[in-house]
């Protein structure tokens, strides 16, 4: 299970509680069945979309790699000729004590 499709998941039955909680208050519901309601809502949603992220994951995942192929990055010239990257210095300057 990875770390989207958790999320995925949890969003989902984060969003389920919410509308059983506003929607149970709407129409007067007793406190316990709309408490009652919204959890198993969370349990549902949460466990419908685990497999949702996953496969949205993967879709993704699939389209990335799709996109890394037919997109390659292009070679500079200083590469083609065989020339070293650009050196990198760091100047640091030292602190003036008064």
């Amino acid at each position: 299970m990875s770390v989207e499709s958790r999320h995925i998941g949890v969003i989902l039955g984060l969003t389920a509680f919410v509308v059983a909680i506003v929607s149970g208050m709407a129409v007067d519901n007793p406190l316990e069945v709309t408490l009652s309601r919204a959890l198993a809502s969370l349990v549902v949603g949460f466990f419908i979309g685990v497999p949702l992220g996953a496969a949205l994951a993967h879709v993704v995942e699939a389209h990335v790699a799709k996109y890394k192929l037919q997109n390659p990055v292009p070679v500079s010239a200083s590469q083609k000729q065989g020339m070293s990257e650009p050196e990198v210095v760091m100047v640091v300057e030292e602190e003036k004590k008064v």
